[in-house]
């Protein structure tokens, strides 16, 4: 999924990842914490209904609707209109 076709959209794998949102785009080099929750990998694309979420030493899963309204609160912290 290429981060160019989408307004908002938060990934992070293997050690890299952006925030994007409204045209605001934040390399990560880390993984963001989500209300406590260390994750390995995420996925989070409103646009498509994209949101997957593994938490360390766990199974790849869909995202809690906490875990979802934490993506969003994380790409407004990072992309300030």
């Amino acid at each position: 999924m290429s981060d160019e076709l989408f307004d908002t959209r938060l990934w992070f794998y293997s050690g890299h990842g952006i925030a994007k949102l409204h045209g605001c785009i934040v390399k990560l080099i880390k993984a963001p914490v989500l209300r406590g929750l260390e994750v390995d990998e995420l996925d989070y694309c409103p646009d498509t209904g994209t949101a997957e979420i593994q938490p360390v030493r766990c199974a790849r899963r869909d995202m809690t609707r906490d875990e979802i309204w934490c993506c969003d609160a994380l790409l407004l912290s990072l992309c300030p209109r």
